[in-house]
């Protein structure tokens, strides 16, 4: 404290000085939970208050961004209370902020709804409400039923890629509570698409989802199924497209709809193009095979067959899988027979 008191002293304009990012002193004090209070005050003047970086920060928005305590929020908003209504160059509030930060606790999302509450029908520039960036990061249940109690008519609000609060919490990881809390709320909102034709079960796929949430997800819409995306994808090119995916929910697709495994996209590409791209595990590539033996030799627009995208040594391994499994069954080493072929 009393280096900064004498530094202020001998030179008062340091405390609007910038640096590369348009940041005065206060923006780095108000992100900081273990900034003296004393600094904090001595730095806390009303054109620092309003003094806004390159993207339009104030320090207030600093503050929330960082998840500082909310000692430090109250004290730099009661000195600016103007500051909770302002937008930032993103067109975010400091509540966008708050819902976008992993770190934010009920108490604080609280403070600035009731300073605020017209924040939660606020979008930013890629057209998402707080509960958006609340989906995006896999908050928790009570957040989001915090959020969606206030501000109801956010649950069918789509962003700028036409996707609904669910499509992100159901792509993002979010737990089958929040799925159902948003599903009740609105169930049409499974059948709905975004931007790109994506189902809500389409971007699961693509992520790392659990079989219990593909199971959910089917059960609630089994037309998904079958549904082409823009890229003329169907949900198991997803799964394969995203690699990670558990065998047993592959399988729990193929079940669903046997020929999905002989569907092209627009590369010309079937799933299993893509699972041995993405390395899929064995398991997953063997039971694939088995199930559409010919589609080994399917060529896509490129003029390749699935395993011309297996590295060295997958391609190897699968291989001598296919040979074991053959020999074992007594079929002919050459060819994977086990389940009847689709025509």
């Amino acid at each position: 404290m009393e280096i900064v008191s004498w530094i202020l002293s001998r030179h008062p304009e340091a405390a609007k000085e910038k640096d590369s990012w348009g940041r005065i002193p206060l923006h780095r004090a108000a992100a900081e939970n273990k900034s003296n209070w004393d600094v904090l005050k001595l730095l806390a003047k009303p054109s620092s208050l309003r003094t806004a970086d390159k993207g339009g920060w104030l320090p207030l928005h600093s503050a929330v961004s960082a998840g500082v305590n909310l000692k430090i929020i109250k004290f730099i908003h009661h000195a600016y209370p103007e500051a909770m209504s302002i937008k930032d160059r993103n067109g975010r509030l400091p509540i966008h902020h708050a819902c976008s930060n992993v770190d934010i606790t009920m108490e604080t999302l609280m403070y600035l709804y009731e300073s605020y509450p017209d924040g939660l029908k606020a979008v930013d520039k890629q057209k998402c409400l707080p509960l958006h960036l609340l989906c995006k990061r896999k908050a928790d249940l009570e957040l989001i039923a915090f959020v969606l109690g206030k501000y109801t008519g956010g649950v069918g609000a789509k962003d700028e890629t036409g996707a609904q609060p669910f499509h992100l919490a159901a792509s993002n990881g979010c737990g089958i509570d929040v799925l159902d809390l948003l599903f009740r709320l609105l169930p049409e909102t499974i059948e709905t698409v975004d931007k790109k034709g994506n189902t809500p079960l389409h971007l699961v796929c693509k992520r790392k989802p659990t079989y219990e949430l593909v199971d959910v997800l089917i059960g609630n819409f089994p037309g998904a199924i079958n549904m082409k995306n823009k890229e003329e994808c169907l949900p198991l090119h997803c799964c394969c497209q995203g690699g990670r995916i558990p065998t047993q929910a592959v399988q729990l697709i193929i079940n669903q709809y046997r020929g999905a495994l002989t569907v092209k996209d627009r590369r010309g590409r079937i799933p299993i193009h893509y699972a041995f791209d993405r390395r899929m595990e064995m398991t997953t590539l063997t039971r694939m095979a088995q199930q559409y033996p010919k589609g080994l030799l399917v060529h896509d627009n490129s003029g390749c067959i699935p395993e011309d995208y297996a590295p060295d040594k997958l391609h190897k391994a699968f291989q001598r899988q296919r040979f074991w499994y053959n020999c074992r069954m007594g079929c002919c080493p050459g060819c994977i027979r086990a389940l009847p072929e689709i025509e």
